[in-house]
C-alpha cells in the first residue's frame, strides 16, 4: 500500500511537471511587444516586432491615455492581448494599462504607445513632431539627437536715412523792369566821350612907339 501510494504520488508530480512545461516554454518564446530600430535621423527608436514606428503623445500621463475617439482613429493605440514582453536589450520596461473601454494598451517607461495612420510602411516616421505633441518613442539605448536650431541670418543693414530737407534753391534773378516811357534795355547807348576843349585865342599886344633918346 505504501509503495503503491508513493508511486501514485510520483506519477502525479511527473504529470504536473509535464503539463506545466509547455506553459513556461510558451512564455519564453512569446514575441516581444516592442523592438529597437536605428533611424539615421532620430537615433534608436521603438517599433513593433514588424518594424512599424511607435509614438508617444505629450498630452498623456503615466499609463493614462487622453487620445480617444477621432484621435484614436488617427493615432491607433498599441493594444495587447496578453502580458507585455520587454526585449532583454532594451533599458526600459513595457507595461500594459486599461483604457476607458477596458482594452489594454502598451506603454514604455509608463508612456502610452501609438501608431500613426500616416505611415504607409514600416520604418516611416511621418508623425514625428506633428502638432508639437507627437514624437517617435525613443528606445533609451542612445540619447535622441537634438533638433538643430534654425540658422540665424545676419541682420541686413538699414538703408541710410534721407537728408533733412534744406532751404529751397534760389530761383532765377528777376530782370529789372524798364520805365514805361523810357528806352528799353536794347536802346540804352554808351556814354559819349567829352568833346575836346579848343585853345583860347591869343590876346593882341598894343603898339607902343619908341621913346626919344633910345
Amino acid at each position: 500500500m505504501w509503495r503503491a501510494g508513493r508511486g501514485a504520488m510520483f506519477g502525479l508530480s511527473l504529470t504536473l511537471a509535464l503539463a506545466l512545461s509547455p506553459v513556461v516554454i510558451a512564455q519564453d518564446d512569446a514575441p516581444s511587444t516592442v523592438a529597437a530600430h536605428d533611424d539615421a535621423a532620430l537615433g534608436s527608436i521603438l517599433t513593433d516586432p514588424s518594424g512599424w514606428t511607435l509614438y508617444t503623445f505629450a498630452g498623456d500621463g503615466p499609463e493614462a491615455s487622453t487620445c480617444t475617439d477621432l484621435c484614436a482613429s488617427v493615432w491607433p493605440p498599441v493594444m495587447l492581448d496578453g502580458d507585455p514582453v520587454t526585449p532583454d536589450d532594451l533599458p526600459g520596461t513595457v507595461t500594459a494599462f486599461p483604457r476607458d473601454d477596458g482594452s489594454m494598451q502598451a506603454a514604455y517607461n509608463l508612456a502610452p504607445l501609438y501608431y500613426y495612420s500616416g505611415d504607409a510602411a514600416p520604418g516611416e516616421t511621418n508623425g514625428q513632431g506633428l502638432g508639437g505633441s507627437w514624437w517617435v518613442a525613443n528606445s533609451g539605448l542612445a540619447p535622441a539627437p537634438a533638433v538643430p536650431p534654425a540658422p540665424v541670418l545676419p541682420a541686413q543693414p538699414l538703408p541710410p536715412a534721407p537728408p533733412p530737407p534744406g532751404p529751397p534753391a534760389p530761383g532765377p534773378t528777376a530782370r529789372p523792369t524798364p520805365p514805361v516811357n523810357g528806352p528799353g534795355p536794347a536802346a540804352t547807348s554808351q556814354p559819349s566821350a567829352p568833346a575836346p576843349t579848343s585853345a583860347p585865342a591869343p590876346t593882341p599886344v598894343p603898339y607902343m612907339p619908341p621913346r626919344p633918346g633910345y
